[in-house]
């Protein structure tokens, strides 16, 4: 397995301090740290090879420095996909110096509960996507709900004017999964997984509220399968976002998967990631 979308959080917050240091912050990553040592253990304990640390923004905004630094510690285990301000003028020339750093993909994220698409499409925004069109650099988006539907209209035509090589849209897309009659899947996504470059990424976000809700999710995720096929579909377990142990969440990656075809299992699991992160 292949985890490809990690958080992790430190205690030291003197060298790597949370964005808006305050107390509360201070005290949640004093109590719920998560260090890239840590990660590395719960997944040798748990048979997972590597995988991306993700930069969990809403503890460090857009500073980098800490899955940057973990990722160039871990003996080429861990890899850091950053986030982006891109609402700064100066945000690709950022994405640019990261990913010379070490950062093999990049990451654009809007604020909750709030329908404004301008992180993703204004002008800075699409300096951005001109960036990983240019260079080959895989570029990953979370659309929360509010923006989802105005979020993936965009993408239509952003895809159409930068030619990405990959786009890993978070969360199965944040789509409203009713049941397995009607698993999230919708027009607008339909027209955004027309593109070879658009890869989704299931967690335990979905994976987690279809197990509260006694859904299948291994039926949900056939539904996807059928929508981008097996090569474009990424799982990664949100640790340190989502509720559950490092163990409790592979098991649900482990589970939704159990009754697809084993080379199809392996793909979703792990390979696909690597082939479009690690480039192998």
């Amino acid at each position: 397995m292949f985890d490809c979308h990690a958080h992790i959080l430190t205690r030291d917050i003197a060298r790597f301090p949370p964005a808006g240091p305050t107390s509360e912050n201070i005290k949640y990553l004093n109590d719920h740290a998560f260090e890239w040592g840590d990660l590395l253990s719960a997944m040798d304990a748990n048979g997972v090879e590597g995988g991306l640390i993700v930069q969990r923004g809403q503890f460090y905004g857009a500073d980098n420095r800490y899955v940057i630094w973990a990722a160039q510690q871990s003996q080429s285990r861990l890899s850091a996909v950053c986030a982006l301000n891109s609402m700064a003028p100066d945000c690709a020339t950022v994405g640019r110096e990261l990913v010379a750093q070490g950062a093999v993909g990049l990451r654009l994220m809007g604020p909750p509960q709030q329908d404004r698409i301008d992180w993703l499409n204004g002008e800075h925004a699409r300096s951005i996507w001109k960036l990983c069109a240019e260079e080959g650099i895989p570029l990953c988006v979370h659309l929360f709900p509010a923006a989802r539907i105005q979020g993936l209209q965009a993408i239509s035509g952003l895809l159409d004017e930068f030619p990405v090589p990959t786009l890993v849209i978070d969360h199965l897309a944040n789509g409203p999964i009713e049941s397995v009659s009607s698993p999230g899947i919708d027009d607008a996504l339909r027209r955004v997984a027309e593109a070879e470059a658009t890869v989704l990424k299931f967690t335990t976000i979905p994976l987690g509220q279809l197990k509260d809700r006694g859904i299948d999710a291994g039926s949900i995720l056939e539904a996807y399968i059928a929508l981008v096929g097996p090569y474009r579909l990424v799982w990664g377990s949100d640790i340190t976002q989502s509720k559950g142990t490092y163990c409790e969440q592979v098991a649900l990656a482990r589970h939704a998967t159990a009754l697809l075809d084993q080379d199809v299992a392996a793909k979703l699991l792990g390979d696909n990631a690597r082939r479009i992160y690690l480039r192998g």
